[in-house]
């Protein structure tokens, strides 16, 4: 098909978000009921956090972070029960002193999913470049004749 042609997509999402979140979880209050959950992903506009226990979309809810950057409190309101048993929050108001910590964990946990990324990565195809030429190695590009030593920057 001609790129041309092709529809562009967008999506609705105005922030993006952090997928699979591990180790973070929330105290959260809605309809006069209490629950600790897990994260499944985060983002400025909200979160998905999964329980087995749904609420009604459009009913308020209260959330308490539980992690290492400090208090972050927020109101939300629940946008989307998931199937597989999770609730999508959207945000609707949060204390000014907790957004920056908001933003501390958003990229703490986008850093740590780039590096389980890169790892998942070095699972699945470990052998690069580097695993064959060390640093220092004699290498040959194409089309020359002479050995040059090879760098730790070297492709």
């Amino acid at each position: 098909m001609n790129l041309f042609l092709r529809k562009p997509s967008f999506s609705r999402r105005r922030t993006s978000r952090v997928d699979n979140v591990g180790g973070v979880s929330v105290y959260w209050r809605c309809n006069g009921r209490d629950d600790v959950s897990s994260v499944g992903d985060v983002s400025f506009g909200g979160l998905l956090i999964k329980t087995r226990t749904p609420r009604p979309v459009g009913a308020p809810v209260e959330l308490d972070f539980l992690v290492e950057e400090g208090q972050i409190r927020a109101e939300a309101v629940v946008r989307h029960l998931e199937p597989s048993g999770g609730l999508g929050l959207k945000f609707t108001a949060m204390p000014e002193r907790d957004r920056p910590r908001l933003g501390m964990l958003i990229t703490r946990l986008r850093h740590c999913s780039r590096s389980a990324a890169a790892i998942r990565l070095r699972q699945v195809v470990p052998r690069t470049v580097l695993d064959i030429f060390k640093p220092g190695d004699e290498v040959r590009r194409p089309g020359t004749d002479q050995p040059r030593p090879m760098s730790s920057c070297d492709p």
